[in-house]
């Protein structure tokens, strides 16, 4: 049986985890607060542990968040949730970006082990390894993986239903009349693609039909407009373009746009994130939401849960992913037909 957290302790109370962990190191909370947190944890037998109460007193009051493309709006809006979080709890966000690079996210990583962190988000970079990472990150440093997850890296994870995205976006051209769909894609290396491409997969699947097609591609809108003009150039040509953001979405529709071509009508195109520019766009985007700057609270979240519960077994929490149907996915062209 595993030991009671404070976070038991605070919902049996029915008090925030602050103002539990205030009651119980006999700082100011209201008399009632007090009694009712007292009792929690008096039924639940909790022990708090005054050496490590006065621990956490000498941290440092800073927590480190490494992302890999903060040009992409939606790891600038996953930031803004991660920081707005932790500043109003008094901490100190220090933000970098590898782009991408696990050279360079091995030097910030030591560079930001000279800020004595309390706490780490990690976006992991693709191709990042565990072994080097358990080498790099110190084990009593809490560790919050973040919308990526290494394989065999243990932690804390904020990320989001990607496959369940992916899968209704499959159900909805289906659903049109698509039967040969195409998934643009930089690799095969991280969670978040694997699983993205995997719940497409599913969706096909259901319907009997082969998998969809992979087109390689970089998460960018340069890899969208390479991945559109491929998909326009093969024989025969896919009806639907499932892209693995909106990125790449944006830069598919372009492609189409400098051709003459209008998404939705020759090649429907589908987009994940649902990024500010998926709506404004004309015609805006089929996308998929999932929240990133609750994606990124929730990692801030889990980061001082785990200060405060440094042995309390590791927590995965999935933003849900919601499908916006708009205006770059419509019923398949006939053959030979362009609609005017």
């Amino acid at each position: 049986m595993s030991r009671p957290t404070l976070i038991e302790v605070a919902e049996q109370a029915g008090v925030s985890k602050s103002t539990a962990s205030l009651a119980l190191r006999g700082a100011p909370v209201s008399a009632e607060a007090r009694e009712r947190v007292q009792r929690a944890a008096s039924q639940l037998g909790y022990i708090y542990d005054r050496a490590a109460a006065a621990m956490r007193g000498a941290r440092s009051g800073t927590i480190g968040l490494i992302v890999f493309d903060l040009a992409n709006p939606f790891y600038s809006e996953l930031a803004a949730g991660v920081s707005e979080s932790l500043e109003a709890e008094g901490a100190l966000v220090l933000i970098a970006d590898t782009r991408e690079d696990c050279g360079r996210q091995s030097r910030i990583l030591t560079r930001m082990r000279e800020h004595r962190l309390d706490g780490l988000i990690l976006c992991p970079s693709t191709g990042s390894d565990a072994s080097e990472l358990r080498a790099q990150i110190p084990s009593d440093l809490p560790l919050v993986q973040a919308l990526r997850h290494v394989d065999g890296l243990i932690s804390d994870y904020s990320g989001a239903e990607n496959a369940a995205g992916t899968q209704a976006i499959g159900r909805h051209l289906l659903g049109l009349g698509h039967r040969r769909i195409a998934f643009a894609g930089h690799n095969d290396e991280t969670s978040v693609q694997r699983e993205r491409f995997a719940g497409l997969k599913q969706a096909t699947d259901e319907a009997g039909l082969p998998p969809p097609i992979s087109i390689a591609c970089p998460p960018t809108l340069a890899g969208g407009v390479a991945a559109a003009e491929t998909a326009l150039a093969l024989g025969p040509q896919p009806t639907a373009l499932v892209c693995f953001n909106d990125l790449v979405a944006i830069g598919a529709t372009l492609a189409l746009a400098q051709r003459g071509m209008t998404p939705g009508r020759e090649l429907s195109i589908t987009g994940f994130d649902d990024i500010m520019e998926a709506a404004l766009r004309t015609p805006a985007l089929t996308t998929v939401a999932i929240e990133p700057r609750n994606l990124g609270r929730k990692a801030a979240e889990l980061v001082l849960e785990r200060l405060d519960d440094p042995n309390a077994p590791p927590k995965a929490c999935l933003q849900p992913a919601r499908l916006i149907v708009r205006n770059t996915t419509g019923a398949p062209s006939l053959p030979g037909h362009r609609h005017v």
